[in-house]
Order: C-alpha cells, then structure tokens, then sequence
C-alpha cells in the first residue's frame, strides 16, 4: 500500500442528519449497519451523534440487511406501524437493495408521498425519482478523487517520487447529495464512467520528486459538488 484513504463515513452522516433536522424532521427510525463492521460502526454513530446534535429523536432502530430485500421491508414497515409519528428514515447504507426496499416500501404505505423523509448513506437505483418524490432527503457517494489519488501515488512510488517512506493516511468525505438538482449533476458527472472531472495540468502537476502528502489530500478536501458543477 501507499496510501490508505479513509473515508469520513461519521461526519457526512451527521450532515445528512442536519439536512432533515432543517427540513422540520424531529422523528426518525435508523436502519443501522452491522455493529461488527467497522465501516458501519462510524456511519451508525455519526447518525446517532448527528440526532443529539440537531436534536432529533430517534423512536427504533433496526439491523439492515443487504441483499434482503423482505427483511428490509419489514423493518421500514414495523417503523411505520410502531411508530405512526416517526418522520424520517436513517439508513446506514442504500446499497445492495436496501435503499431500494425503503423507497418500495414507502410508496406502498398509506403515507402521503414525502411525509417520511430518508437519508441514505450512498445512492441507489431510483435515487433521482425518489428526490422528485419528496422520500429521500440527503444522500452521499463519489469517490473519483480517491481513485486519482490511489492510482497516482502508486505511480510516483514506482518511479521512485514516494511522498513518504510510510503508508500515507488521508481521508475524504463522500459528496453529500441534498436535492433532486444535485442528485441530476452526480448522475450526469459523478456516477459516469465516460466523465473525467480532473484537468491534464492537475494531474502531471501530481506526478514528480516534488509532490508531498499535503498535495495528494488537496485534491481530497477540494472533492465537492460545486467543484464537480465547475469542472464538468
């Protein structure tokens, strides 16, 4: 390894709890990760520490389940029987079916479509329509920048170029998604393969004896929305 990125999963989740405490949502249920998996340990709790912040209350909270979808359904609908005053879902990650089992499950509730507003750690199949609706609140994902500066420390160390004689820690904090708008620019410049947000100049300005550590989380702090609106 030359670096190792850590991803600032506890903060972007505290955001995402900020996004729906704005919207007026004082009641939440969480769908948590895997208490076992550290990952999910830093999501769960950003989430929790995010409602204590921001003064949110969260009613029940219930175990995810990637790749089942009926047990994620249940639990989305035990949050709304159990609960009838809850108003937001937090979801500890949207992957592997699970996003798409709480939007399925909403829909099909007697709800008043956008009355349960959801954030969800990454993005998902139907995540645009989902925005459109009023479900999903907030969102996060993209990891180009992690990507580019993997790839490119690797290349430096080949040449001999290593910023350091040790692994490297960086962190980066996924792009937090907030609107049907910014879900369109993520789809259209994030999540495309065919896109590619970084000038030639910045990249060979990452490759030589001269780049330092500070250079490679640069690039990492400066990964947000509005850099993708400006680069595109």
């Amino acid at each position: 390894f030359v670096t190792r990125i850590k991803d600032d999963s506890y903060e972007i989740c505290k955001s995402m709890v900020k996004v729906l405490a704005d919207q007026g949502v004082k009641k939440v249920c969480l769908l948590a990760g895997d208490p076992s998996d550290v990952m999910m340990v830093d999501r769960n709790k950003g989430f929790q520490d995010g409602c204590k912040e921001y003064g949110v209350e969260i009613l029940g909270t219930s175990q995810l389940v990637s790749g089942d979808a009926t047990a994620n359904v249940d639990s989305v609908n035990n949050f709304l029987t159990l609960y009838p005053d809850v108003q937001g879902i937090l979801a500890s990650s949207g992957t592997a079916g699970v996003g798409e089992a709480i939007i399925t499950t909403l829909n099909n509730s007697n709800r008043e479509k956008g009355s349960v507003k959801v954030a969800a750690f990454d993005t998902f199949e139907g995540n645009q329509q989902a925005f459109e609706d009023g479900w999903l609140a907030a969102s996060c994902g993209g990891y180009p920048s992690e990507c580019l500066v993997s790839f490119i420390s690797l290349v430096n160390k080949v040449k001999g170029n290593s910023a350091s004689d040790k692994i490297m820690e960086l962190s980066l904090s996924p792009l937090l998604i907030a609107s049907a708008e910014d879900m369109d620019v993520f789809s259209k410049y994030v999540d495309n393969p065919e896109v590619f947000l970084y000038s030639d100049d910045l990249v060979k300005s990452l490759v030589g004896p001269n780049v330092k550590e500070a250079d490679y989380q640069k690039v990492l702090d400066d990964w947000s929305l509005d850099f993708v609106r400006t680069s595109a």
